[in-house]
């Protein structure tokens, strides 16, 4: 092998190697909070989608019963990241997302929201606070 093809051969190597694992955010805390207060919930199915309800971005909804929901973002083996809240209007199929915009939700978050809120009894549409 000659001394050009060495740095050849390493980038090579060094291109195939398996890259190191990153680390991996999922769900690992919800707590929803209705009417009969909060309680820790732990998510089924595919729960990843709550985080990706971002649908269109939409309009406020009218007053109506909804669901405040906590996640709690963290590496799957203890360490949690960040945790934030979402407003989820159920009869709308809307959430409000921590930057304060409302979006409707995909398919798959509604359904994902709908497994952590069943059994809940909502806030009442008064008290949702609304621009």
């Amino acid at each position: 092998m000659s001394i050009r093809t060495i740095p050849l051969v390493l980038a090579a190597a060094a291109a195939m190697a398996p890259a190191a694992p990153a680390v991996a955010k999922e769900i690992v805390e919800t707590t929803v909070c209705g009417a009969d207060g909060c309680a820790k919930v732990t998510p089924r199915g595919n729960a990843h989608a709550m985080l990706e309800s971002t649908g269109a971005v939409t309009g406020a909804p009218k007053p109506a019963p909804f669901y405040r929901v906590r996640l709690g973002i963290g590496d799957g083996r203890g360490k949690v990241f960040e945790r934030f809240w979402l407003v989820y209007v159920s009869s709308a199929d809307k959430v409000r997302a921590m930057d304060g915009q409302w979006v409707t939700t995909t398919t798959a978050a509604g359904r994902a929201l709908d497994r952590v809120t069943r059994g809940r009894k909502p806030l009442p549409a008064n008290k949702l606070k609304l621009p």
